[in-house]
Order: structure tokens, then C-alpha cells, then sequence
């Protein structure tokens, strides 16, 4: 040891040989500790500086402002912890990543938890305190964008559109809603400020139902049945209007030049293989009234008919001819040579062009009023034709 306290003189703790300093003892400034005749630890006023790597083994507690211009590692077999504690609920702590010189709060990012309002934030932005992300302590939730979430997740622009993405870059990609069990729907429900517009409802016990403006829209059942205004659709496809003396209709339009139809396609099976269009009034019956079909027999001669029931009424074969039936019994039908009334046996009048031709074993009659008796002219297969005034 050199020098002495009383002179006011260094104390320096050196090798062997006085070749290298181990310690320096600075009365009123610092004491310094070196390592291969490099300071590595240096008190100051502010607290003590470091060059090199700190290996600190146990818990550590640092006081004050520390600063360090290396990287820092914390290892522990039993999984590390780095605690920031303020030892109050009133004040806030905080993690800072920054570009700027020490204690600047330009672009960068970091976390702070608020002990006041128990609310843990990420920042990011221009200024590092800019809060993007807030987890409330007592519910979970989370809040983008906003610092009092109102759900597990809630996201909020302060003005611009809001978009969400659920992206895949080579695969799929969903959105999952899970009800706790068939009791329970899932679904979106759309708002427009405070108010609910529609909803979009996945049923528990199977099937998607659309409200618009309070009520049920539109229904797809878990049999694939579709109804509109109807929660219970019977068919493939159902459309109710509910409002007393108001049409319910269907409109399909095509733009200039196009054409709007509609196809219906039966199967190709041996049974029920028919297109049809069915009439009812349901005061009358739930049955149809009137049927407009393709191929009732359902043998592929693809006739087109309209019946009354099951009654025929008109039916068209293809190339062929029309028949006309009064109370399901054919009186008229086009023929290759012109048109035959029949009482839909034997006895026919065929009309051609240039004559009238009657199969039957009878006295034809041009009546007056149809009374059999004052006829205009009469002829049969045993007599010759009879003339009679007009009465």
C-alpha cells in the first residue's frame, strides 16, 4: 500500500513488483477495481459505473437511474424473472425501447402498467407512450386501439375504417365462434353507433339465421331448407309474407339484351321425375288447385299439361297434337288434317280443311239452339239429307 490517508494521498492496492494496480482508493471522488490493469467498476456520485460484463448470481435490486451499454442476460435454470416494482398502486411502471439518447421518449414503443387504473398498456408510435394495446387487470379484456374495452377483444379507429384480416398465405384461413353447447347460438351482430341493425346467428341446434331490424329475415335450416319470413321453411326453398293484405312476390330481372327465366330440372330417376308448378289457395285446401307439369306420366314423352287437381284440363305433346278435357274427359285435340271433337271414345267429328267427317252410326245434326228437333240440315247413313228453314 502506498501513500497514506493522513496526506490526503491515494490508497492503491497494487501486484507485486508495484506493475499493475488491483485497486484504487480516491479520497473524496471514487474507488476504482481493475482487472489485467483496466478499470472495470467505479463509483461515482450517481451511483457506480461497469465496463465490461456484470455477472450478478442471486436476486439483484438496483436503486436510482442505471444505464448499461452492453447487452444484459439474465440465465437461470428455473426460468428467469425481471421485476419492475414501484411498491405502490397509485403510480406507473414502465419497460422503454426508444432510438433516442437516454430518457427520450422518441419513436419507440415499450409496456407500462397504470397501479391507478389496475391497466396494463403497449405502446408504440412517434412518442413511446402512445398506448396501442390495453389489457384490463380485473376482466382480461383486451383493447386495439382503445384503453377501456367493452369485450375479451375489442378493437377501435379513432377515425378511418376499422378492418380486421385473418389471413393464410398458402392455405385456409377461419374465424372460429364457439357456443358452449347446442343450447347456445353464435353469431356477428352489426351495429351502427349504438344501435342493432342485424345480426348474424349461427343456431345451437343447427342452421344460420339473418335479422334485419329487430326480426328474422331469413332462415337456412339444418336440412338445407330456406326460408324467408319464415323460421320454419317446409320446402327447399320459402317465402312468407306475414303482413295481413300485403303480396308476397318474387321479381328476377335481366339487363338490356338479356333474358330472365326460370329452369326447373327434374331427375332422371323412374319415379316423381316431373317439373311442375303447383296453384293453391289455401282457403280452399292445402292441395293444389291448378298444376302446370312437364312429363306427368313421367315415361320421357315430356308432354306439357294443366290440370285442375288431378284432373286434366289442357295437355301439349311435342309435334304432335293439344287436348282439351272437360271434367277429365278428352272433347277436343289438333290432328295432322285439322281438329277432332271427341267425347273421348268412338264417336268423333274430325274438322279438316274441306270437309267434316262423323264416326258415328247416327243422325248428324246442324241444330238451332241445340234442340235436336228444328235443325238447319240433317243427314245420317239411311237417309238422304233433310233441309229445314230457319224457325
Amino acid at each position: 500500500i502506498l501513500g497514506g490517508v493522513p496526506n490526503g494521498t491515494n490508497v492503491d492496492i497494487m501486484k507485486a513488483g508495484y506493475s499493475e494496480y488491483m485497486a484504487r482508493f480516491k479520497p473524496d471522488s471514487s474507488v476504482d477495481l481493475y482487472y489485467d490493469a483496466n478499470v472495470r467498476f467505479q463509483t461515482s456520485p450517481s451511483g457506480a459505473d461497469v465496463t465490461g460484463t456484470l455477472n450478478v448470481t442471486g436476486i439483484s435490486t438496483f436503486g436510482g437511474a442505471s444505464s448499461f451499454t452492453d447487452n444484459i442476460s439474465i440465465v437461470k435454470a428455473g426460468g428467469p424473472i425481471l421485476e419492475l416494482c414501484n411498491n405502490t398502486n397509485t403510480t406507473t411502471m414502465a419497460l422503454r425501447l426508444h432510438e433516442g439518447s437516454a430518457g427520450s421518449l422518441v419513436n419507440g414503443g415499450g409496456m407500462t402498467y397504470d397501479g391507478a387504473s389496475n391497466k396494463l398498456h403497449i405502446t408504440c408510435g412517434t412518442n413511446l407512450r402512445t398506448e396501442r394495446i390495453t389489457v384490463a387487470r380485473d376482466t382480461g379484456n383486451v383493447g386495439v386501439g382503445l384503453t377501456s374495452p367493452e369485450g375479451l377483444f375489442h378493437t377501435r379507429t379513432s377515425s378511418g375504417t376499422n378492418r380486421n384480416y385473418i389471413e393464410a398465405a398458402a392455405s385456409h384461413a377461419f374465424l372460429r365462434l364457439k357456443g358452449g353447447s347446442t343450447s347456445y347460438n353464435s353469431g356477428l351482430e352489426f351495429y351502427s353507433g349504438s344501435s342493432n341493425i342485424s345480426n348474424l346467428t349461427a343456431l345451437g341446434a343447427g342452421g344460420v339465421a339473418f335479422e334485419v331490424g329487430g326480426s328474422e329475415r331469413f332462415r337456412i335450416t339444418s336440412a338445407g331448407l330456406v326460408g324467408i319470413n319464415s323460421t320454419t321453411p317446409s320446402e327447399m326453398f320459402d317465402i312468407y309474407n306475414n303482413t295481413s293484405g300485403e303480396n308476397a312476390k318474387a321479381r328476377i330481372c335481366a339487363a338490356n339484351g338479356g333474358q330472365a327465366g326460370i329452369e326447373l330440372i327434374a331427375g332422371t330417376g323412374g319415379a316423381n321425375r316431373a317439373s311442375r308448378i303447383d296453384f293453391v289457395n289455401m282457403n280452399t285446401s292445402s292441395s293444389p288447385q291448378w298444376t302446370l307439369i312437364n312429363d306427368y306420366q313421367q315415361n320421357g314423352g315430356n308432354h306439357f299439361g294443366i290440370y285442375h287437381g288431378a284432373e286434366k284440363g289442357i295437355i301439349v305433346l311435342p309435334d304432335s297434337r293439344v287436348e282439351l278435357y272437360n271434367d277429365n274427359s278428352k272433347k277436343f285435340e289438333t290432328t295432322a288434317d285439322g281438329a277432332r271433337v271427341t267425347d273421348d271414345g268412338s264417336n268423333n267429328l274430325d274438322l279438316h280443311t274441306n270437309r267434316f267427317i262423323v264416326n258415328r252410326d247416327e243422325t248428324f245434326f246442324f241444330d238451332q239452339n241445340n234442340t235436336g228437333n228444328t235443325f238447319i240440315f240433317r243427314v245420317s247413313n239411311s237417309s238422304a239429307l233433310d233441309t229445314n228453314a230457319l224457325q
